[in-house]
């Protein structure tokens, strides 16, 4: 905590840390997240190709049985061929359908891929602009970095808000894999939250004040869309 008497280069700088770690962790944050998805993906992705070879395994066995027996035994060559035939289009429907899965799979994580790369760029950028204008720190007082720690919550909160829309989209468009739904909605509801809190700080944030042209219209636009869905 800081007392009265600590000077305001002090408390400039100390803010400015605030902000610093305030982004940081947020893209610690979003990176965790993401690689907890990846593994959820690889893991899915595992699953699906261990059942597709256990479907696999018995059509293996039976087409290397069948041309096996043909030493032993005289089939008729129409029975024989209808057997291969069934077989081989049985073999096929099961790596098609499960080739399809696998594709989907891969698509959702390079959805959700793209999706967090492009909120996490929006970090970095905050980042990198703060740091450039706190370069020369006597040029910088305490009240624009308080502005901009602000601005930050409201980043923060409207990031959540554009994941939370994205994960509601996505429910929608898979909405045949049930527990895949119910888990992006429940996550969506949980992102969501933190945008009532940028409507309280857009009260008193100052927008005249230096911040990121960008970002400030990313924000707005978030809380239009939010106001929207109301």
């Amino acid at each position: 905590m800081i007392d009265s008497d600590t000077n305001e280069l002090e408390k400039t700088k100390w803010m400015i840390s605030r902000i610093d770690m305030l982004h940081e962790g947020m893209i610690e944050s979003l990176n965790h997240d993401l690689k907890k998805y990846e593994i959820g993906f690889d893991k899915g992705i595992s699953k699906v190709k261990e059942w597709r070879n256990y479907l696999l395994s018995p059509i293996g066995v039976g087409l290397t049985l069948l041309l096996g027996s043909t030493a032993i035994f005289n089939f008729d060559v129409v029975v024989f061929s209808t057997i291969l035939v069934i077989l081989a289009i049985i073999g096929g429907i099961i790596f098609v359908i499960f080739t399809k899965l696998i594709g989907i799979i891969e698509k959702i994580h390079t959805e959700i891929d793209f999706v967090y790369a492009n909120i996490i760029e929006k970090f970095w950028k905050s980042q990198g602009f703060m740091t450039s204008n706190v370069a020369d720190i006597s040029k910088v007082n305490f009240e624009e970095m308080e502005n901009y720690l602000l601005f930050s919550h409201s980043l923060i909160g409207a990031v959540m808000h554009y994941i939370s829309n994205y994960l509601k989209k996505m429910s929608k468009q898979y909405r045949y894999f049930s527990d895949f739904k119910k888990t992006l909605e429940e996550t969506s509801v949980i992102y969501d939250e933190n945008i009532e809190e940028v409507k309280q700080i857009w009260k008193v944030f100052d927008k005249t004040k230096s911040v990121h042209p960008d970002l400030l219209r990313f924000v707005e636009q978030e809380l239009e869309s939010k106001q929207k869905q109301e």
